[in-house]
């Protein structure tokens, strides 16, 4: 399967939830935007722009600093979470939305999940036209779920997150860590609310909270029923190592905390309580090499469209940090999963039109919603030989082909001890654009490409392509021969004569190039600018000057770029040198509306003071680290991020494309935070 832009002059900002009214209101579609929007957008081709449903960004981004988002100041978990639709629309014109707001202040946040009624009659509404149903106050800024859909007798279901507080998901006076389900029919005066409580909740007549109908989740973000046999899927976010997908039952307690995924993690004997319903399928996160997994799943649908025959009946599922369309088949009882896609954005939702079809919500500014599609049947794939691309020279396979441009930057992520030749092409009479970030985007048929070779021996071949539907990352197995690669599908982990190489999946290119980062990680000014020497002419040159000089770049270049310091260059400042370090590392996911919902901000350009790390507690673990900080001054062995960069294995950092630690760069980390006395100061 692949993708096809649905509205290609429809672009959206973070996306969160998409909706097909039915043809009774026109077949329209609406999405719901995070930083507080709803819009419609008319169901045919040649539509031009979305109009504006409601905006709630004034209310959601209320007690922001500095006028900001709320979903980007604090984590991208918050915001407007979903949309929708009464299953009687439009004769009862009412939609629903769930949203999150800081009813604190900007200085001291106290979060708020809250669910709104509107009515809709075609024209654009106000926030103040919202009817609040329900308020849940949440712990703290992640894991509030949100997510909206009516089940298949009208009542309309909630899902809500544990609040980061995992204790939360099993008491059953609680509506955190839970499924909900509520009659919007009507209100309830007996108990002042403005929603009904159906009869045959689990608890309708007492034990529990009555609007719950399963309870044990952690962040149950994306759930929806198959519209032929009625059972309800549901996808819920895991912690460290593993994500699931549930069938959900009346009063179904999944498990957590006591279980994450199908992994006990208590020790007192709760994981003995046969009433904690187990996954009907887990994966492993990627930091576990080549699970083929991703990092945090926002569920899917099963299939009943027309469009994808070899879909019918399976749950096709997403994976937001890696961007992965996923599939899951019942094989004689036992379900097996695949990967039958990637977009290169990360995916916040998927979404079913009214036909069965599936579209991918990427998430992003200015994205273009994707339709899930067939494969077009000319569509053969890449080359399954490096020769067969284009790329390398035919008549000296280790040189890349005439035409391409060679380059080098100041500081190369860890690649296992690897040396690595760069090159990149463009296509004739094309520019690359140079950003306000310094980030260099590249047009349409580039190529940028590596040879990774130890102790004089080729071992990998990677080329990142610019196709027209987006980005791709491919990697290439040098033969024993030295005289080609073959394209591999699957990661792979094999051991060489100086040590063990990770080859990379197909699908872990995109964690890090992803869109967030600007795909083509290495490309700016701070890393090129440098001198390098040109082997076709024997001339050492700045690279900068000479990339301009052919024509290369679409403005002139600024008067003193930005550079980067190397990790071992004499005479550079020791903090330069480590934030160059943690910049070519960890900033292309760790930088705002990254993949990682923390507020870590590790871009060279950013003052120290800013990157919110010095003297803050671990959100994602401490490591067993004592005393442990993001960053500790003075102490690198109580910081986490030290931490992570000495690790090899689940809790990594970077989590992909190394197999042992870099011994250089951490020196560099060391001697820094040691010589932190105190944490930086924001002027």
């Amino acid at each position: 399967m692949t993708f096809q832009t649905a509205f290609p002059n429809v672009h959206v900002s973070w996306p969160v939830s998409l909706i097909q009214l039915p043809a009774a209101a026109g077949g329209d579609f609406v999405v719901a935007e995070q930083d507080g929007t709803v819009r419609r957008i008319e169901n045919r081709a040649d539509i031009g722009a979305a109009d504006l449903v409601v905006d709630l960004s004034a209310q959601i981004n209320a007690n922001v600093p500095n006028g900001g988002s709320l979903a980007r100041v604090w984590n991208w978990e918050l915001g407007l979470m979903a949309v929708a639709f009464h299953p009687d629309f439009p004769s009862v014109p009412d939609f629903f939305v769930s949203y999150t707001l800081n009813t604190g202040t900007a200085a001291a946040p106290s979060w708020t999940l809250r669910l709104s009624r509107f009515q809709w009659f075609g024209t654009t509404l106000s926030a103040n036209d919202a009817e609040v149903l329900l308020q849940i106050a949440m712990p703290g800024p992640i894991h509030h779920a949100g997510g909206l859909t009516f089940d298949p007798q009208g009542y309309l279901m909630m899902s809500v997150g544990d609040g980061d507080v995992g204790s939360n998901a099993q008491p059953l006076d609680r509506l955190l860590g839970k499924l909900l389900r509520l009659d919007v029919n009507g209100s309830d005066a007996l108990r002042g609310t403005a929603y009904r409580i159906p009869a045959d909740n689990p608890f309708a007549a007492g034990g529990g909270a009555p609007e719950i109908w399963a309870s044990g989740f952690r962040n149950p973000w994306r759930f929806g029923f198959d519209r032929s046999s009625g059972q309800l899927w549901l996808g819920d976010v895991g912690d460290t190592r593993l994500e699931e997908v549930d069938l959900i039952t009346r009063g179904g307690n999944y498990g957590w905390p006591v279980f994450e995924g199908s992994a006990c993690q208590d020790a007192t004997g709760a994981c003995d309580d046969p009433s904690l319903i187990q996954p009907l399928f887990t994966y492993f996160h990627d930091n576990y090499p080549h699970s083929g997994g991703g990092n945090a799943i926002v569920g899917g649908y099963v299939y009943h469209g027309s469009a994808i025959p070899d879909l019918q009946g399976t749950y096709v599922y997403a994976d937001f940090d890696q961007g992965l369309i996923k599939v899951l088949r019942n094989v004689g009882g036992s379900y097996t999963t695949e990967i039958v896609g990637q977009l290169n954005w990360m995916i916040s939702s998927l979404a079913e039109d009214v036909d069965g079809e599936l579209f991918a919500l990427p998430y992003g500014s200015g994205v273009n919603l994707q339709r899930i599609v067939q494969h077009a049947p000319s569509d053969t794939g890449p080359p399954a030989l490096l020769s067969a691309t284009g790329c390398i020279d035919a008549g000296n396979p280790h040189s890349p082909a005439p035409g391409t441009v060679p380059y080098a930057i100041n500081v190369p992520s860890f690649a296992d001890g690897a040396s690595t030749a760069r090159w990149f092409n463009v296509p004739t009479d094309s520019t690359v654009s140079i950003g306000n970030d310094d980030r260099w985007q590249f047009p349409i048929g580039s190529v940028i490409a590596q040879n990774l070779s130890r102790a004089g021996r080729l071992i990998e071949t990677r080329l990142l392509m610019h196709h027209a539907d987006g980005w791709a990352g491919y990697s290439y197995a040098w033969n024993q021969a030295q005289t080609d690669a073959t394209l591999l599908t699957t990661g792979k982990t094999v051991s060489l004569t100086d040590g063990a190489w990770a080859f990379p999946a197909r699908s872990d290119c995109m964690v890090c190039h992803n869109g967030i980062g600007g795909f083509a990680l290495g490309l700016e000014t701070g890393q090129l600018n440098r001198t390098v020497h040109y082997d076709s002419n024997g001339r050492t040159a700045d690279q900068l000057s000479t990339l301009d000089g052919i024509g290369l770049f679409d403005r002139t270049l600024p008067a003193n770029p930005p550079r980067l310091a190397p990790v071992d260059e004499p005479g550079a400042a020791l903090e330069i040198r480590a934030r160059s370090y943690l910049h070519a590392n960890c900033s292309g996911c760790h930088r705002p509306d990254g993949p990682t919902g923390l507020d870590i901000d590790f871009r060279y350009g950013v003052p120290t003071a800013a990157m919110n790390v010095c003297g803050i507690a671990p959100q994602r673990g401490d490591l067993g680290l004592l005393g442990a900080e993001r960053i500790a001054p003075g102490h690198p062995e109580q910081s986490v991020i030290r931490g992570r960069i000495a690790q090899v294995g689940a809790f990594q950092m970077p989590p992909l494309g190394r197999a042992s630690v870099d011994a250089n760069g951490l020196a560099v980390i060391d001697a820094w935070i040691s010589s932190l006395s105190a944490c930086p100061v924001a002027r």
